[in-house]
């Protein structure tokens, strides 16, 4: 069966021409043995099965190792061999390489990266990166022994892939010939039958994770997940958060936060979070806010009340501090302590602070001095006990006047 490329055919001076030329494998045409009278169309026929097996054997002597005349050197012949990409790569011949003395089966190849001629005592360990050449074993200061090894080249039992199958390389590159941008997926498929894909979108410069390759994501399972380097899931599963997010407020136990609350102030109901029946008291507002808020305190007094028995009152915060402010308020005189009636028989006069507006004897709207004390005199025309209660008025900044002063008649 016909192999490889069949000459054209010759002409009759290409023929004539022939005997006594070299070919390019370096073989030289032999002289015509017939005489003159031998026709040209036997020349031609001659010439045309020369050129053929002359071409064989040329390829036959591509990249082809043989020893030289000088000790412990070899010669390669020139030839072309393909890269694991395909490019076809012209090698130029090597006339002259040194080999070691003294060693067995050393080894030489044509390194692809640089497209030469290269050896050493082992192989490369990446196949696809170099043609083998021949192994060469010397002693004695000679080449003793030279065995061809370009049939390592095509001569090999493709490797059988297992489930676990493996790569020896350190790294690989997906589409690396790729002219422009565009997602790169790396697939994971039985048959036609599409799992799952990994995928790099160039428009969001993220990697994606599919269970169809483009359209649904795929869930992950993962024993922990770092983020720059710091843990942020860890191994209670992506449901739960490492104790390094808890922080002031939150405790972290088995995987799970809490909320720090006193129970007081603050309660969880039925995992809500909010303020507790009467849990705001007073330290809990702001001294800000306890100083606006003025009340009036009265103090009790004992005396003589025909006679006259003087109340003191003063204008507080809620923090029980004394307050400077001229505040405005309404006292009374009452019966009793719940202010249900009016004592009509009292009269009310002021010697500290100014009376506003008089309602009448018993019921004054008086005005604190700039200290914020009042002082009135309780007055009655005949002896009993006599109470004294104050509310707010208009335009008064008492938000409190709760207290009650007793008048104790002696």
């Amino acid at each position: 069966m016909a192999v490889g490329h069949t000459p054209g055919q010759l002409t009759p001076a290409q023929a004539e021409a022939k005997p006594g030329s070299t070919h390019a494998s370096g073989i030289r045409y032999p002289g015509l043995l017939s005489d003159r009278s031998t026709p040209l169309t036997k020349t031609q026929d001659w010439m045309q099965i020369l050129e053929l097996l002359y071409r064989r054997v040329s390829l036959m002597m591509g990249l082809h190792c043989e020893e030289t005349d000088s000790a412990l050197e070899v010669a390669v012949f020139e030839g072309v061999y393909a890269k694991s990409d395909g490019t076809k790569v012209a090698f130029a011949g090597n006339s002259a390489f040194a080999v070691p003395d003294d060693t067995s089966d050393y080894k030489l190849w044509v390194l692809a990266s640089t497209n030469a001629l290269t050896g050493g005592t082992s192989w490369p360990g990446d196949s696809t990166t170099y043609v083998a050449v021949a192994m060469v074993t010397t002693a004695n200061g000679a080449v003793t022994d030279v065995k061809d090894a370009r049939p390592y080249n095509s001569l090999r039992i493709v490797p059988t892939f297992t489930d676990n199958g493996q790569t020896s390389q350190s790294e690989f590159v997906i589409d690396a010939d790729a002219s422009s941008a565009g997602d790169r997926y790396l697939s994971m498929q039985l048959g036609a039958a599409l799992w799952a894909a990994l995928k790099w979108a160039t428009a969001s410069s993220r990697f994606e994770l599919y269970s169809d390759k483009d359209s649904t994501l795929a869930k992950l399972n993962l024993l922990e997940l770092l983020i720059s380097g710091t843990t942020l899931l860890d191994a209670n599963g992506a449901a739960k958060v490492a104790a390094a997010v808890a922080g002031d407020g939150l405790a972290h136990s088995a995987g799970v936060l809490s909320v720090g609350i006193d129970g007081t102030t603050i309660e969880i109901d039925s995992d809500e979070l909010r303020v507790k029946g009467q849990g705001i008291g007073l330290n809990q507002v702001s001294n800000a806010i306890r100083q606006a808020v003025l009340i009036v305190t009265m103090q009790d007094a004992a005396g003589d009340v025909t006679a006259g028995v003087n109340v003191t009152i003063q204008v507080k915060d809620l923090n029980g501090d004394n307050v400077a402010a001229e505040a405005l308020f309404e006292v009374g005189a009452f019966t009793d302590a719940d202010g249900s009636a009016f004592d009509t028989d009292v009269t009310i006069t002021i010697s500290t602070g100014s009376i506003v507006r008089s309602i009448n004897n018993y019921d004054k709207i008086i005005k604190a001095d700039s200290s914020g004390t009042a002082v009135i005199t309780i007055t009655r025309t005949s002896g009993d006990d006599v109470y004294v209660l104050a509310k707010k008025t208009w335009a008064s900044r008492a938000l409190n006047c709760v207290d009650t002063a007793f008048v104790d008649h002696t």
